[in-house]
């Protein structure tokens, strides 16, 4: 356990830091390294004869920038105690408040949940999105609020699930199905979507995009996917699951790859009862892992993994969301 932990921790500051550590990782080149004024000069007359090359230590200055931001991590992860570490694998959302109102703006309970837990992000529903500059205020105020800036998520998938679209006060697009845009067969189309949806995302503050679907909708008798997945084949949507991921991340925004092990062949839906895939682990090696291995491929930061059971895979009578051998083994 200890070393799974670590392992998500690292992967989580990693991004966290990333940003941070590059605007801190060296004197600018314009600046001199040695600014003592004190040093005398060498004569004009005197011969400096060369000293061989040789290796140059390692200090701040001449570390990667991968070493750099290594020891940020390393040396954050250090002081943090056992709760903090817990605390930094959580997302946790504030939909409603205890009267059933929809919960727009900061308050003492969300303050106290972000300082008192260390959580590691907060999720978006459409209850928090009202306004652009409501949304911005929200979410700048939590960050205050946190020693370690927060994940900022929400589902921004296009289509029929959409956060940004709830209100009808933003002026953002109202994007295509993925499952339309994979029919037109063009890659490029996945890419201006997603590039679209991070450049609304990411002046609200919000860092992380729960998209794009890496499902294959291979049942049509599925309730919850659908034309939400890109296609019904393995490799066409892999190619439209990899663009749409580079197109958040180009402009800013983390992508998460979902519903591993796999949302389309499924003839109930997990938000509301027990869901089972009746596949052994060669029909998805073959088909609805595929997209996801192409996600893992092109670095997705992320991947959400879906309350499916798996009984001809797993033994353990476990959702995936809970299941050792499902996540630890084969993802």
């Amino acid at each position: 356990m200890k070393k799974i932990v670590t392992a998500i921790l690292i992967l989580t500051l990693g991004i966290v830091l990333m940003g941070c550590v590059a605007n801190n990782a060296a004197p600018s080149s314009s600046e001199p390294i040695n600014s003592d004024s004190s040093s005398s000069a060498t004569p004009p007359e005197s011969k400096v004869e060369s000293e061989p090359d040789s290796k140059p230590e390692s200090t701040p200055n001449n570390l990667s920038a991968e070493a750099i931001k290594k020891n940020a991590i390393d040396e954050k992860i250090s002081k943090m105690s056992i709760e903090e570490k817990i605390g930094q694998l959580f997302f946790v959302a504030f939909r409603e408040d205890a009267n059933g109102n929809a919960v727009t703006a900061i308050n003492d309970e969300i303050s106290k949940t972000i300082k008192d837990y260390s959580v590691g992000g907060v999720i978006l529903f459409g209850e928090n999105i009202d306004t652009a500059k409501q949304t911005t205020k929200f979410v700048s105020d939590m960050q205050k609020e946190s020693t370690i800036p927060l994940f900022i998520g929400t589902d921004e998938e296009g289509g029929t699930v959409s956060r940004l679209n709830a209100s009808g006060k933003l002026d953002v697009k109202k994007e295509a199905t993925a499952g339309s845009i994979g029919k037109t067969g063009d890659t490029k189309k996945a890419y201006n979507m997603m590039s679209r949806i991070a450049k609304e995302l990411k002046p609200l503050g919000i860092n992380l995009d729960f998209a794009p679907d890496a499902d294959i909708n291979t049942n049509p008798k599925n309730p919850v996917i659908g034309n939400r997945a890109f296609g019904t084949k393995p490799y066409p949507t892999a190619d439209m699951v990899s663009s749409a991921i580079k197109g958040l991340t180009d402009n800013g925004v983390l992508a998460t790859a979902k519903h591993f092990p796999g949302h389309g062949d499924t003839t109930t839906d997990t938000h509301k009862g027990e869901t089972i895939v009746k596949h052994d682990i060669e029909r998805l090696r073959s088909e609805e892992f595929i997209p996801f291995k192409r996600a893992i491929k092109d670095d997705i930061p992320f991947i959400m993994v879906a309350h499916i059971k798996t009984p001809n895979i797993t033994t353990d009578n476990l959702p995936a969301t809970m299941s050792h051998k499902m996540i630890t083994e084969i993802l």
